[in-house]
């Protein structure tokens, strides 16, 4: 009956002895018949057979039929192969412990042939891990003690092995420096909690950014990696180059707002410290004499100004050879940089890096900007703290030449308010001893005119004539110093009111000369100062007449709108002016014709062009001797009205 099933069945005795076995049994252990196996001692079974467990491990024959003394069943899967090369067979094997009939033990078996299932199994797992070697990233199965179960060639080349060299070892023993890291944490994570953990962790090994895929398995876990190095260098480079940015905009902006150069620098040497993660930042300056590096700023974990590097003489430490030098220090490895002064500090403040340049305008030294990082400075932030350095430097300069300009124009202020004022006073103080020096001569000139003689008389008039061109040059005087400090407020005046006091003054010299002045049909209104603007029209139409030729002078006034201003000239067909003369004209008491010919102080247009640069307009000429000249100036136009 039992050889009519496909299972082997056997049993065999105590002593090891088969006593009876089906002709499937005896197929499974290599033997032509069942009667063939019952015959066989022991020792012959074993001489046939190579028999391994799952694992691979060397049985014997009493492991596989016999319980030893057990009393329950056993199960195992077992390799059958055959000494003499027939294929290998696999089998299940089933134990199951009976009474003998003389009251012993015996052992019936039943084998049940897997070959087939195995060898498909066998095939499957090897298209797995060809499937898997194929992957090229890195791939590994960690049972639940951390044993590597299978690994992926990728996974064991960045171990620096091959994967034999690492399967069934722990992963502590194949890659030790994840034993306490953020691997670790995320591998127990998996295993305690059965969920997925995904990271993305540097892995200092390799140098390299991974990120890993970590999932729970029945008895351990598969742990997927893919090599991001690239995308985070990118991403890391655009950050940073962001932080560049934002580093310049805030140096540029304390450049701008800060009117201290202390504040300035201070508020540069934040940003750094905060737009780079620096461990702190500094800036020097050097003093007037070249020799000396003065602290300005220093902000981070460094705030003071005294202590030891408040003064560092240029060519001395790190700091002062940077400066005689002009050449930039970068390091990555300050704890074996030959240039910092204090290796046992850095070690201690876990300093990594440091930056200093040399803050150079046109090849003259400015100062030192140097910075120290607890990380490394990648080459694209020690460029643009070089750009840095150099906006900085332009940054102080501008201001230096800012505040003094600033000085210069408050001295030059005061200096002009205390000529202005020593004008007025001498002018003022002038007219009284001018006054009796006049009345004295007229009272001479009354009394003993033709009683001294022809001599006396003439030195008389000399003296009269004198003392009223010093009166008239003291006027000038007067009014030129009053026009920045005694003018009127500015309003709104119509030129074509000017223009009729300007013909109602000079009416006298209009008839004289038979002057023609032609003029639009209507001026526009300006903003200014009335009394002055009045005394401008009246000395360019003055002059005009004055400086005539042989004809009668022909004067014409034009306006035009030009933006926020009118353009007005006043052209005349006088004797004209020679083109090395034009700035001379405007300078004051500058003469350049006879006084006998042309009678005058010479400060006429000097008067024109400060009453015009008050009110914010220019003055100029153009002109052609012996054909006539003309004067522009510029006047501003009311806000909003019509041209």
């Amino acid at each position: 009956m039992l050889d009519l099933i496909l299972d082997g069945v056997a049993v065999h005795d105590a002593d090891g002895r088969f006593v009876y076995a089906n002709a499937p049994a005896a197929e499974l252990c290599g033997f032509a018949s069942a009667r063939e196996l019952i015959a066989a001692e022991p020792s012959e079974l074993t001489s046939r057979l190579e028999i391994t467990d799952e694992a691979g491990r060397a049985l014997v024959i009493a492991d596989v039929f016999e319980l030893r003394g057990k009393a329950q069943r056993s199960d195992r899967l077992v390799r059958l192969r055959s000494r003499d090369g027939s294929p290998e067979r696999w089998a299940r094997v089933l134990g199951q412990p009976m009474p003998g009939p003389s009251g012993d033990r015996w052992t019936v078996t039943t084998l049940r042939d897997l070959t087939d299932r195995v060898t498909a199994a066998e095939r499957e797992r090897a298209q797995l891990a060809a499937i898997l070697d194929s992957i090229s990233d890195p791939f590994t199965v960690l049972d639940q003690d951390m044993r590597i179960v299978h690994t992926n060639t990728a996974a064991a080349r960045l171990l620096g092995k091959q994967p034999a060299e690492i399967v069934g070892k722990t992963m502590w023993d194949a890659a030790p420096e994840v034993r306490d890291s953020t691997f670790q944490r995320a591998y127990e994570q998996v295993l305690s909690t059965h969920q997925p953990v995904q990271l993305e962790e540097y892995y200092p090994a390799r140098e390299r950014w991974f990120e890993t895929s970590i999932y729970p398995l029945a008895g351990g876990l598969s742990v997927y990696s893919r090599d991001v190095t690239m995308r985070r260098r990118a991403l890391d480079l655009t950050t940073r180059l962001a932080r560049h940015n934002l580093l310049r905009a805030d140096i540029v902006t304390a450049l701008a707002e800060e009117p201290a150069i202390p504040a300035m620098l201070g508020r540069a040497c934040e940003a750094i410290v905060d737009h780079l993660e620096a461990a702190f930042a500094r800036v020097w300056t050097v003093d007037e004499a070249g020799t000396t590096l003065l602290l300005q700023a220093s902000a981070g974990m460094y705030t003071h100004l005294d202590g030891p590097h408040k003064a560092v003489p240029v060519g001395q430490f790190k700091i002062g050879r940077i400066a005689a030098s002009k050449e930039a220090h970068l390091s990555n490895d300050v704890l074996h940089d030959p240039e910092i002064g204090n290796p046992a500090w850095a070690r201690e403040q876990g300093m990594v890096a440091f930056a200093g340049y040399p803050m150079v305008v046109d090849d003259r030294l400015i100062g030192v900007m140097a910075m120290f990082s607890r990380t490394p400075l990648p080459d694209d932030t020690t460029s643009a703290l070089a750009g840095i350095s150099d906006t900085i430097a332009q940054g102080i300069v501008r201001r230096r030449a800012e505040d003094e300009l600033a000085q210069r124009v408050v001295d030059l202020g005061r200096s002009n308010a205390e000529l202005e004022q020593f004008a007025y006073v001498a002018s003022h103080d002038l007219q009284e001893p001018l006054r009796m020096i006049s009345s004295y001569n007229q009272l001479l000139a009354r009394r003993y005119k033709g009683k001294l003689g022809e001599d006396a008389d003439e030195f008389i008039a000399f003296t009269v004539e004198g003392v009223t061109r010093m009166q008239r040059l003291i006027n000038d005087l007067l009014a030129y110093s009053r026009v920045g400090t005694r003018g009127e407020p500015t309003t709104e005046i119509s030129l074509d009111e000017v223009l009729v006091a300007t013909r109602a003054n000079l009416a006298q010299a209009i008839e004289d000369s038979g002057a023609e002045l032609v003029v639009p049909a209507s001026l526009p209104n300006i903003i200014g100062d009335r009394s002055q603007i009045g005394q401008l029209m009246q000395n360019l139409v003055g002059n005009a007449i004055k400086f005539r030729g042989t004809d009668p002078p022909r004067i014409e006034i034009t306006v035009q709108r030009a933006g926020a201003w009118w353009k007005l000239t006043v052209k005349d067909n006088g004797i004209g002016i020679e083109p090395q003369y034009f700035d001379r004209i405007f300078v004051i008491f500058q003469r350049l014709n006879a006084r006998e010919d042309y009678p005058g102080t010479g400060i006429g247009l000097a008067l024109c062009k400060k009453i015009v640069e008050r009110h914010g307009g220019k003055i100029s000429v153009q002109s052609t001797p012996g054909t006539g000249t003309t004067m522009l100036f510029t006047l501003p136009a009311i806000k909003g009205a019509r041209t």
